[in-house]
């Protein structure tokens, strides 16, 4: 699947409080020893308002920048290894974030590759809704002839020097960023595919 520039744009216009649709958003804290301190799970519809906030802004710098800049779409290799991880990432995004098994291989991976001295956060957001379809006249139409599901997942690096939020020091302030829109993840189903 090749994301577009309208895709990115598409997905942004969504990053809105009265347009977001995610449903899930799961994290852990990681200390500078690479040790997992803390697992977490919100519907992000509870999450307090300060915290939606937060969380809607870190969500949309994932996918800030331009498409083949700093917004890359990375392929998968035709081999064996490579379609069990694709198959790991869509078994993923398929479970709606709640198999705690596949998002530990996903937090152990992203733990294994990242080389950061400090203290992070890792988060992974769940979205599914239905994409509009357009007349030949450019209205948008109420019915939709597909659905668009895709996981978001965003590396924090995190200041303990400010108090957190909520959940001790594991939501203490995220002062830089680096994420990644995993593209893999975003597959397009007609509805018929999705009630399967």
């Amino acid at each position: 699947m090749n994301i577009t520039k309208g895709d990115v744009q598409e997905l942004r216009r969504r990053l809105k409080k009265k347009e977001c649709t995610f449903d899930r958003m799961c994290g852990c804290y990681v200390n500078s020893g690479k040790q997992i301190v803390l697992k977490f799970t919100d519907m992000f519809s509870e999450l307090e308002e300060d915290e939606y906030f937060k969380y809607l802004e870190i969500a949309k710098k994932t996918i800030s920048g331009t498409l083949g800049s700093n917004l890359l779409e990375l392929e998968f290799d035709r081999n064996e290894a490579s379609d069990e991880r694709r198959t790991y990432l869509l078994t993923l995004r398929d479970s709606r974030l709640a198999n705690e098994e596949l998002l530990d291989r996903l937090y152990e991976k992203v733990i294994e590759e990242y080389s950061y001295p400090g203290n992070y956060l890792i988060l992974v957001y769940h979205d599914i809704y239905d994409v509009p379809s357009k007349a030949t006249s450019g209205e948008e139409q109420e019915e939709s002839e597909e659905i668009y599901e895709y996981l978001l997942c965003a590396v924090c690096p995190v200041d303990l020097a400010k108090p957190a939020t909520k959940t001790a020091s594991a939501r203490a302030t995220a002062t830089g960023w680096s994420a990644c829109l995993i593209s893999a993840l975003s597959i397009r189903r007609s509805p018929t595919a999705a009630a399967m």
